[in-house]
């Protein structure tokens, strides 16, 4: 949960720190950048599956296309590291933090209750049953 938060309390604290940035410049256009991906990632993961069954009735032959993970996240901190003081950049990240759905904090969003995702104490231990499975709580006692 730390990875998720850490990019958007760096954000936060960068729009109340009192000291001026190193670039604010370069700090807006690094978020112009995150905010970019955000909106690509946020277009193919929500809105374009929504337009195609609109304009064919069905979800057949739609083929999901990958956004562009993590990408957006790296421009939302570099925007932050080398913009921290300015509000610009820190807004600008906010903002794409928080729609880029290929970004670090959505995907341990989305997978924190799977748990396929994130080890288990049965998992640890490295043993598995004959069936490739970890074993049970009771046959691991």
């Amino acid at each position: 949960m730390v990875i998720a938060l850490a990019p958007f309390a760096l954000a936060i604290f960068s729009l109340v720190a009192q000291r001026q940035p190193l670039s604010a410049t370069i700090g807006t256009i690094s978020g112009c950048i995150a905010l970019a991906f955000a909106a690509l990632n946020f277009w193919l993961s929500f809105l374009r599956p929504v337009l195609w069954r609109r304009r064919h009735g069905s979800m057949d032959d739609y083929r999901f296309v990958s956004g562009l993970p993590g990408i957006g996240t790296f421009f939302a901190i570099l925007a932050c590291i080398v913009g921290f003081g300015g509000a610009a950049p820190a807004i600008l990240a906010l903002v794409a933090l928080t729609l880029d759905t290929g970004g670090i904090p959505w995907f341990v969003f989305c997978t924190w209750g799977d748990q396929s995702m994130w080890d288990t104490e049965e998992q640890t231990n490295g043993e598995q049953d004959g069936a490739g499975q970890p074993p049970t709580r009771a046959e691991s006692k």
